[in-house]
């Protein structure tokens, strides 16, 4: 899937669930050229996030904390991927949320610490 940035860039991010994949090809394909959020003068409005949690609450669901579910997102892929492709699929330009988030890092051993720079 190709998303767009803020800054007019673009970022390729390959989704590997079968049954998301389809899902998200389906609503592409309803929505066309559109966004797929509701956009207001050709951009998605900054707060579209409180207005997707507003409408969860008012069917019934709990309130999401988007920053607080991308930065878990970010920690989990940390422990799977290299940096540089991390910067690349979270489409940011340092990895502040890492050291700021460093004690839900796992800790590895020496042997795992050699096992994972051998396999590269």
């Amino acid at each position: 899937m190709r998303l767009q940035n803020r800054v007019g860039g673009t970022r390729l991010v390959p989704v590997t669930d079968p049954d998301i994949s389809r899902r998200l090809l389906a609503l592409a394909r309803s929505k066309g050229s559109d966004y797929l959020l509701p956009a207001a003068k050709g951009e998605v409005e900054r707060n579209a996030t409180n207005r997707i949690a507003e409408q969860l609450r008012v069917r019934g669901h709990r309130t999401i904390n988007a920053a607080a579910l991308r930065n878990r997102w970010i920690l989990d892929l940390a422990e799977r991927v290299p940096a540089a492709l991390l910067l690349q699929l979270a489409d940011v330009i340092d990895v502040q949320v890492l050291a700021d988030q460093r004690g839900q890092l796992p800790t590895y051993g020496i042997h795992r610490a050699i096992a994972l720079m051998t396999e590269g």
